[in-house]
């Protein structure tokens, strides 16, 4: 057969099984190898050689798009071994078993997001899906349902049809937070992981021309003045919950507003929690807007080596920040599952996906499945525990 790939002491070998078209022929690799070829519409052959010309073992099945093009939206590692004389493509067995087994979207994906575009989860969100459509091989859709501090997005995303085509992000440990709470209109078992996107330390913030300079020095006149104002994301959401937590381990009372940054940055309140990677550009530069007088965690940041711990000063001892991840839907199919998975997976080991979040601030913290189920049974603990004793009136 002119043009056919030759490998090995068998060459080519072209047998027409009997009853399929003459379209279907075999090559070898060598004696362990199995290759098929197919054609889009028609069945295709999955055929044997186990040397010299040994008897074909035979399954039809239906090739439903061109090989080529099956092989390249699964994402799948590896190329043609070649083609016949017609100009048909020959593929190894084992990548086709893989490509006609293996579920891929059907169309654009949604991309559920609770928060307002513009905020913290909503740019990460927008980053991470504009890197992943190579690997996922669709369009992936941000819609913002915002409101409910997270309840309206996310009670939406729990009550997606489970065909893989809505996935969203859930922010830890706001969402499990809002899932234990008597009425809730989810629960924590109502999504299924997928995997981790950024881990993030809470950080205790001021404006740069603030009067206080340190961590203590903002908690003294906190306890003075007992009416400080702290902007938070939300009414019992992650950064709120960081509020509580300094004001109970330090002792004193204060007011809180939403709007998170932008209030603290038009001086509309005294001081804020949020996440280092939400204020680190605003608290560098020639001229910063924001500076960082202490830090969430049991040991000082290397970024900021200065800034001290609040566990140094005798208030919380603890890591405390946010988790951002993926989840899909109870009741998703495993294979759908697998497959999200491994997409972001080579989503975020790719160098250009890095680049991209370290130039936003953002460090990524990849969890597969598995460690993020690991870590959302740990936040809802942590919320049962902990988290609802810091709201009790």
């Amino acid at each position: 057969m002119a043009g056919a790939p030759r490998s090995g002491r068998h060459g080519f070998l072209e047998r027409k099984p009997e009853g399929y078209p003459p379209a279907f022929l075999l090559w070898p690799d060598r004696e362990d190898a199995f290759f098929r070829i197919g054609m889009p519409g028609t069945p295709y052959v999955p055929m044997a050689c186990t040397g010299g010309g040994a008897p074909w073992r035979l399954a039809a099945r239906t090739c439903p798009e061109p090989p080529a093009r099956a092989f390249s939206r699964a994402g799948a590692a590896g190329s043609c071994c070649g083609k016949t004389a017609a100009g048909h493509p020959v593929w190894p067995a084992a990548f086709l078993d893989a490509v006609m087994s293996r579920w891929t979207p059907d169309g654009d994906v949604t991309v559920i997001v609770a928060y307002k575009a513009g905020s913290g989860t909503d740019t990460g969100a927008r980053l991470l899906a504009s890197q992943a459509e190579k690997y996922v091989g669709k369009t992936l859709i941000i819609n913002n349902l915002p409101g409910g501090d997270g309840k309206i997005g996310w009670t939406e995303l729990v009550n997606a049809k489970p065909d893989g085509r809505t996935i969203g992000f859930i922010n830890l440990p706001t969402f499990p937070t809002l899932a234990v709470q008597p009425g809730s209109t989810f629960a924590v078992s109502d999504v299924v992981p997928v995997c981790n996107q950024l881990s993030e330390t809470g950080v205790v913030v001021v404006r740069a021309d603030s009067p206080w300079k340190s961590l203590k020095e903002l908690v003294d006149a906190c306890k003075a003045k007992g009416n400080l104002r702290c902007s938070t994301n939300g009414v019992e959401a992650s950064n709120h919950t960081a509020a509580q937590l300094l004001a109970t381990s330090a002792g004193f009372n204060y007011k809180t507003t939403a709007d998170q940054l932008l209030a603290l940055r038009q001086g509309e309140v005294h001081f804020s929690c949020a996440k280092v990677a939400d204020v680190a550009a605003l608290c560098s530069g020639d001229k910063p807007e924001l500076r960082i007088l202490g830090v969430f965690n049991t040991a000082r940041l290397p970024e900021y080596p200065d800034v001290p711990t609040l566990g140094e000063l005798g208030y919380y001892k603890e890591w405390y920040g946010s988790a951002r991840a993926l989840v899909l839907p109870k009741g998703t199919p495993q294979e759908i599952v697998d497959f999200y998975v491994e997409a972001f997976r080579k989503t975020m080991q790719d160098p250009a996906c890095i680049e991209a979040h370290n130039k936003a601030g953002m460090s990524l913290d990849f969890k597969d499945n598995k460690q993020l189920a690991e870590l959302i049974a740990a936040q809802e603990i942590f919320c049962r525990d902990v988290v609802s004793k810091l709201y009790k009136k």
